[in-house]
């Protein structure tokens, strides 16, 4: 992301409707031969916990078309397609510490889901991968973003050794996510004047300062 251009809303709009849905593996090579044949700047590995699946998946992001590598800046994890894997408006959070401790996390890691009022609203589509590892109920897709250690805004690769640490770091939102759902969700959720309910994100976006 370049620096002159500002950082988006936590809170994105709707992605619009994707005709065909390519499973993982389909849509990690099409992004692969994507960055090789230089359609793209770039893509990163992300981490996603699928609703169709019981284990987390590693995928590709490629860059979004709106990403300028020509200003010469490492791109940050907002600069990542992940429309695919939202059906509606998404929110993000930033983990820094490990969620109940004052452990510094050495990378930070974005975290991506459904806007609360979304979830509510697709409660058939439970995330069976939260369910089988945590036992836990949660609606819609979680993917999360590593970011850099010195250049904490860029998006980093994520790697197979690192899945432990991630599950440990989703685990422990989920549920004080659902826990604050109720209480936060009145304080946060505001009626504009043309009578339309704005949802500024689920009770996640304040899990690293709420359950620190």
């Amino acid at each position: 992301m370049c620096p002159s251009r500002r950082r988006p809303s936590r809170v994105r709009p709707a992605s619009p409707p994707h005709k065909v849905k390519l499973s993982i593996t389909q849509h990690n090579l099409r992004v692969k031969l994507a960055v090789k044949q230089r359609a793209i700047p770039l893509a990163r590995k992300a981490l996603l916990y699928p609703t169709d699946s019981t284990r987390p998946r590693i995928i590709w992001l490629p860059s979004r078309e709106s990403y300028d590598p020509a200003c010469g800046s490492n791109p940050w994890p907002d600069d990542l397609d992940n429309d695919e894997w939202f059906r509606g408006p998404q929110t993000m959070t930033s983990l820094h510490y490990f969620p109940g401790t004052d452990c510094h996390l050495k990378n930070g890691y974005d975290v991506f889901v459904l806007a609360c009022l979304e979830r509510s609203r697709r409660v058939d589509e439970l995330n069976l991968t939260v369910q089988s590892l945590f036992s836990l109920r949660w609606t819609g897709n979680i993917i999360v973003v590593k970011r850099g250690f010195r250049d904490r805004g860029c998006a980093l690769s994520i790697t197979p050794p690192e899945v432990s640490l991630i599950n440990s770091l989703v685990e422990r939102c989920v549920p004080c996510s659902a826990l604050l759902r109720q209480v936060i969700h009145m304080h946060i959720t505001q009626v504009a004047a043309d009578g339309v309910v704005r949802d500024p994100g689920p009770p996640l976006n304040y899990l690293s300062h709420a359950i620190k």
